[in-house]
């Protein structure tokens, strides 16, 4: 993963990822996207940053994926 591999910014309640043209590229639930192009990011989503993939959780659901309950 490089230093300014991609962007997650909030908009109106909504999350938004964008690859800012990684040499290993982002993911969201395995799908590859596309540089510089934004995609909704929705809560219990996996997000990968080349190698590196983590679970996007809202506020709001975190407790639940905690307890095994997501």
């Amino acid at each position: 993963m490089s230093r300014k591999h991609a962007r997650i910014v909030e908009q109106n309640g909504l999350f938004l990822v964008t690859d800012l043209d990684s040499r290993l590229g982002t993911r969201i639930n395995r799908i590859c996207i596309e540089p510089f192009v934004e995609c909704f990011l929705e809560s219990g989503d996996r997000v990968a940053f080349g190698e590196i993939e983590m679970v996007f959780l809202e506020a709001r659901d975190f407790y639940r994926f905690a307890c095994g309950l997501f």
